[in-house]
């Protein structure tokens, strides 16, 4: 279980394909870094506390990114109300 915010330094793994931080304690936003993440095919952030959404600035260099494996909220019922 991780838990803080998103490390800024995954955006220098710029041949990251798959991306799986779902189910932990992650709070805030995507890292600005990450939207060079341009080999990215799957992510996965449900069940953090994150907010934002993913910007569309990053879908213009995350081309290679699949939508059914595009999960940024996941299933709801994770408790953010102490972060």
């Amino acid at each position: 279980q991780m838990t803080g915010t998103l490390p800024s330094e995954l955006g220098l793994l710029s041949d990251l394909e798959l991306l799986l931080l779902n189910n932990n304690d992650f709070v805030g936003t995507l890292p600005p870094d990450w939207s060079d993440l341009s080999s990215l095919q799957k992510v996965d952030f449900s069940n953090n506390c994150l907010v934002g959404g993913i910007p569309p600035n990053y879908r213009n260099n995350w081309i290679r990114l699949e939508p059914e494996f595009e999960d940024f909220y996941g299933v709801q019922g994770v408790d953010c109300a102490n972060y």
